[in-house]
């Protein structure tokens, strides 16, 4: 789940445990939600997934010449794919406002946006997901990890929410 699917778990348990829910009603619960869990970024440069060892130094070359931006999925089981690419960051927040269109939000939860160095780009991807009609609060922009962050590297952006 990455640093928001984590924290709107702990979130959700939290909230169960103020409203009197046993251990085992708040493992039940979050079960129920954790395959719920939509997760999507982009990141913003291919240089990482290079230096991983998931793509060709032939691929890095030519999509960091042809500015793609890969759109990163991780699914309820926690494998990573890229369901897509974006030629520039502008058109990989397009694709993540998309997929929260598509994958529609469950009101009950947050919407995190995540950003890994950069916070202007997750306020950048926020205003965009409002104008989709998904607002976000100013604690729900959040910055990922380190281990992530070493993975996705600078400026990447992303969203996790709770899916219908």
């Amino acid at each position: 789940n990455a640093t928001g699917g984590e924290r709107m778990l702990v979130e959700y348990a939290v909230r169960l445990r103020d409203e009197g829910k046993g251990a085992k009603e708040i493992i039940a619960a979050m079960e129920s939600i954790r395959d719920k869990v939509v997760l999507f970024a982009c990141m913003d440069t291919l240089e990482y997934l290079y230096r991983g060892g998931r793509i060709s130094h032939l691929s890095y070359a030519l999509g960091t010449l042809a500015q793609i931006k890969p759109i990163i999925h991780v699914d309820h089981h926690g494998r990573v794919d890229i369901p897509a690419k974006a030629m520039g960051l502008r058109k990989g927040m397009e694709h993540l406002c998309k997929q929260a269109d598509a994958k529609t939000p469950d009101p009950a939860f947050p919407l995190y946006v995540m950003y890994t160095d950069d916070r202007s780009v997750a306020e950048t991807l926020a205003v965009r997901l409002a104008e989709h009609g998904h607002a976000i609060h100013e604690d729900h922009i959040i910055q990922v990890g380190a281990a992530i962050g070493s993975h996705v590297g600078p400026s990447a952006c992303g969203l996790v929410y709770v899916g219908k």
